[in-house]
């Protein structure tokens, strides 16, 4: 499938990730809605949320920084 190769995944890894962020989604919503209920609660929830999600979804295939050998690792 070529999304999947564009996204470097296989098919359980893609299914993992799109059901979790589906899940964030939800909880958005959710937030939202008990936001126009009642303003006073959950304020920031659901847009915190999702730039979750958006920072999520930018940053899921970035190739991650080569190591710098003259630093230590520390773990």
């Amino acid at each position: 499938m070529r999304h999947l190769k564009e996204v470097r995944e296989t098919y359980w890894q893609h299914f993992k990730f799109a059901a979790f962020v589906s899940r964030n989604l939800f909880v958005a919503a959710g937030a939202a809605i008990i936001h126009a209920i009642f303003p006073f609660l959950l304020e920031t929830t659901a847009s915190n949320k999702i730039n979750e999600v958006h920072i999520m979804l930018k940053t899921r295939n970035e190739e991650p920084e080569p190591l710098d050998e003259d630093k230590e690792l520390f773990i």
